[in-house]
């Protein structure tokens, strides 16, 4: 097999990872006497999280070290397993016989040979299989690395704090491209999780410009439904309240005409906001040509890598789904996202617009379309976040301030309010105001807009921050506000 070569941003995360905690280990003491045993990696959709995950264990296989890569998801116990295979890593397999017999299938039918080796050093489990065999398996092995991909779901009260009470002493590196909970937890000890320090590699803007990640257009077709009476359970809005308002909406109707004038045949994901609605979204774009087909939890897992497999190889050009495919799902020559499902949950929403950012041969870019209000909610796919181990920061609605768009009549684009198209250079009349879109015509997202949205959210993540009366002082007089401002607002979170 070749020999492993990150690039530079990956390995500027490697290197990030060793000088937090890797090479700090006292051979004399035989214990870590500093650095850091709990470490939280962020780095985008896309950006190679697996890739870096298993060039670590690949460096410590070679050294003859043991490891332990811990998934949730079939999908992710596959792309750990035949990554590793690429690299020539033997490594056991804790999983159900079933995904097992896949892999050594498919690790022949591209490698030649199985890299499923028994006992081996270096083991890719399911969480949910680990715990139940857990008192089986051989006691006396303790992996000295340990990776947990999607380690957000990491948290006290869950399966992987079973898991660290036995594997003491274990470097443990959490990977995600959202270090942030719904339910507001945050993934630091003393927060909710464990870890104790962060490495975050490049932003998804960086990526972009950078040709790592793919381009992307977002739509934002007008919703014919209001949120503003929907209310709010665990942190989300109510499904059921959601699903009812989607049921008299025409956002399917929207999403297919979209589908069919933009990107038909090509391969795009549909985000719903329930099984069922997955199921009926799924029915109505076969009615209408279109090769569509609905995953879900309970799709028999030979039926769902066939449906996956099938968007990646042309035989399946649509698939939805409730949440099943926002984590672990490798497709790059995705070009098309459709969110029906509003949400409160900024990790969500990126997470669902990752999974059009690969990058794949011949992909000019992703169109996404936003038809739940979400990018004016979270902001862009590239908007620059940053992250902190203490949990989400509470992200208010931006619905009392409307994006203002202009559609221009001869070629569609949407932007912000002006005299002249900025993409055909069609002129208004003089009189300014904002033109009402029809149902199912498209608000696409210029740099204009991106920047003055972008704005917004770093001026709100800003005022978050600020914890003291001080603090929102500074902000009252570098921004101008009217005298009162910062005790009003200090004031009010003390209620």
């Amino acid at each position: 097999m070749s020999e492993l070569k990150l690039r530079t941003y990956q390995d500027d995360v490697f290197r990030e990872i060793r000088k937090a905690s890797l090479n700090i280990y006292d051979y004399n003491k035989k214990e870590y006497v500093t650095g850091f045993r709990d470490i939280c990696v962020v780095s985008p959709t896309g950006s190679g999280k697996t890739t870096i995950g298993a060039f670590i264990l690949y460096k410590g296989g070679l050294k003859s070290n043991s490891g332990l890569v811990v998934a949730h998801r079939r999908e992710l116990i596959y792309q750990w397993s035949m990554t590793l295979a690429s690299l020539g890593v033997y490594h056991d397999i804790i999983a159900s016989s079933s995904s097992i017999n896949q892999i050594k299938c498919d690790q022949v039918r591209r490698f030649g040979k199985i890299f499923y080796k028994d006992k081996a050093p270096i083991k890719v489990a399911s969480i949910q299989t680990l715990v139940v065999r857990y008192l089986h398996m051989d006691q006396s092995w303790i992996p000295k690395i340990i990776v947990i991909d999607e380690g957000h779901h990491a948290t006290v009260g869950s399966n992987y704090e079973f898991l660290f009470k036995h594997y003491v002493g274990s470097i443990r590196l959490y990977f995600t491209a959202t270090p942030e909970r719904l339910d507001g937890k945050g993934l630091g000890a003393g927060f909710g999780g464990f870890c104790d320090h962060l490495v975050e590699g490049m932003q998804p803007k960086w990526l972009i410009e950078n040709g790592f990640l793919s381009k992307y257009r977002m739509f934002c077709p007008p919703m014919d439904f209001s949120l503003s009476d929907v209310k709010t359970k665990f942190g989300e809005y109510d499904q059921g309240q959601i699903e009812g308002l989607i049921e008299r909406s025409k956002i399917t109707g929207d999403a297919i005409a979209e589908y069919l004038e933009h990107i038909p045949g090509e391969p795009a994901i549909v985000f719903c906001t329930s099984v069922k609605h997955a199921d009926r979204t799924a029915e109505e774009f076969r009615l209408a040509g279109v090769k569509a087909e609905s995953v879900n939890g309970n799709t028999h897992p030979t039926e769902r890598k066939r449906i996956l497999d099938g968007l990646g190889n042309g035989s399946v050009h649509v698939v939805t789904s409730a949440d099943l495919i926002g984590e672990g799902v490798d497709i790059p020559n995705v070009r098309g996202v459709f969110c029906l499902r509003p949400t409160k949950s900024f990790a969500l929403w990126r997470q669902m617009q990752g999974r059009g950012l690969r990058i794949a041969k011949g992909k000019i870019d992703c169109m996404i379309f936003d038809h739940a209000g979400n990018c004016e909610r979270h902001g862009l796919p590239d908007l620059e976040v940053e992250w902190s181990l203490e949990g989400s920061v509470k992200r208010s609605s931006s619905s009392k301030n409307d994006i203002k768009v202009l559609v221009c009549p001869k070629c569609f684009s949407a932007f912000k309010p002006c005299k002249e198209c900025p993409s055909c250079g069609h002129v208004f009349e003089n009189k300014r105001r904002d033109i009402q879109t029809e149902d199912g015509n498209l608000v696409e997202i210029n740099l204009a807009m991106m920047a003055e949205m972008q704005i917004k959210m770093m001026r709100k993540k800003e005022v978050g921050k600020a914890k003291t009366y001080p603090e929102l002082l500074l902000i009252e007089k570098s921004r101008g506000y009217k005298s009162g401002w910062a005790r009003i607002a200090f004031n009010s979170r003390r209620h």
